[in-house]
């Protein structure tokens, strides 16, 4: 009977305690820092820096370890030096922060369709518009990837759906699709 208690009482310490110790939320000092290096990493990343964008990337990662933004952004530096392998590591990480991060699995999707692992990136792009079917660009690049395993069908309705959904900004890879749509039913 004692030990049990006894086991009882550490659970509840242990438990206790793993919660009281566990990560604590960013502040909103923190927070704002965060944003400010996110935006200050997105700003070398414009210009090409890499390095210098992922170290404030990472830096905002540290006061903010919760945002899902911030470590997909680490990847996009990855992706953007073709070191696919650290990029999908750090897509993946932002999906587990946040199951419903639509950018997360769309970056997947380009490391795996870089990769020629068109399995993978179709499961990442079909999670994507699952999560947001308003994100267009991953339903041209659903059409790239059925195209190369074959599948005429579902690379027609990929590529139509894009240019249904396209903004109009994206006019010339409306054009586009509608010339992979003509060479796709002609073959």
């Amino acid at each position: 009977m004692n030990q049990k208690l006894l086991i009882i009482l550490f659970v509840v310490i242990f438990g206790i305690s793993a919660n009281c110790f566990g990560e604590n939320p960013p502040t909103m000092e923190e927070q704002s820092k965060a944003f400010e290096l996110n935006q200050q990493g997105l700003t070398s990343l414009n210009k090409g820096d890499m390095i210098g964008a992922r170290s404030f990337f990472e830096k905002a990662v540290k006061l903010d370890p919760q945002s899902p933004e911030y470590v997909n952004n680490i990847g996009i530096t990855y992706l953007n030096e073709g070191k696919l392998d650290q990029a999908i590591i750090y897509f993946a990480k932002a999906s587990e922060k946040n199951p419903s991060y639509a950018k997360a699995y769309y970056n997947l999707g380009v490391a795996y369709q870089k990769q020629q692992n068109n399995e993978k990136a179709v499961q990442n792009y079909l999670k994507t518009l699952d999560i947001d079917p308003n994100v267009s660009e991953a339903y041209f690049n659903l059409g790239i990837v059925y195209t190369r395993l074959g599948n005429k069908k579902q690379a027609i309705e990929s590529y139509q759906k894009f240019v249904e959904v396209a903004p109009p900004e994206y006019e010339k890879p409306k054009k586009d699709a509608k010339a992979k749509i003509e060479e796709l039913k002609k073959g």
